[in-house]
């Protein structure tokens, strides 16, 4: 569509050397290292079930990203319009955006952990730091060259299918991640309680070994005296 091409030319109109160094740094926020780093911060800093919830939802828009590009197969913009650099030096298909199918996956985890461990203030401070991020990483892959806008919007509605699906399922995945964690966490318990009775067993056998046959008997004292 011609306005999403010039919505392309009008960004990189401006552009600069700090620009470039920016916007090709932020992408990063939205690639496989964030999704990484987002997934273990939660998993060992807020909830276990969350992080497994937020792993799982990630890999599975990933996927559904990736044949979706290879279904549709349309080219990036500095590829099919003349004109349009390719500044972030991304290869493959175009649409959905990957990097907005992950981008809002992280901003909708993060929207619900902020609005369970923050206050009133607190959840309007980081609401309003997490819609910048999405708008943000939106710029960035058109600055770039590398998407059209449909392409992010595309990623924005594939990512946020997946993360209601997730959210929904996370109640009854929750339990059944309790039940099985319970169970291997029961496991683990058992087999250090009997690798320390093992031990202790061993202990007191060695011990018993190093005991000298007479101890506990009393010396029996002889008299040699002649003639009695």
């Amino acid at each position: 569509m011609a306005f999403e091409v010039e919505i392309i030319r009008g960004l990189q109109s401006i552009r600069n050397d700090f620009f470039d160094a920016f916007f090709n740094l932020f992408s990063y926020l939205g690639s496989v290292w964030a999704v990484a780093v987002v997934a273990l911060l939660i998993f060992f800093l807020y909830n276990k079930k969350v992080g497994v919830a937020f792993a799982i939802t990630e890999g599975v828009a990933y996927l559904s990203c990736w044949l979706m590009k290879n279904l549709i197969k349309r080219p990036r913009p500095f590829v099919a319009v003349e004109n349009i650099l390719d500044i972030g030096g991304e290869s493959g298909f175009s649409f959905p955006s990957g990097h907005l199918t992950a981008t809002i996956v992280i901003a909708i985890f993060l929207f619900y952990i902020a609005f369970h461990i923050f206050k009133k203030r607190g959840k309007i401070i980081s609401s309003v730091c997490i819609v910048l991020y999405v708008l943000l990483m939106v710029v960035d892959r058109m600055y770039l060259g590398v998407h059209y806008i449909t392409d992010t919007i595309g990623g924005i509605v594939l990512g946020s299918i997946w993360c209601a699906v997730a959210l929904l399922a996370l109640p009854p995945l929750g339990r059944l991640f309790d039940k099985h964690y319970a169970k291997i966490r029961a496991k683990i318990v058992a087999k250090r309680e009997a690798k320390k009775e093992a031990k202790q067993e061993a202990d007191e056998e060695l011990k018993q070994d190093k005991m000298p046959e007479s101890e506990g008997e009393m010396p029996v004292e002889h008299s040699d005296k002649e003639g009695e």
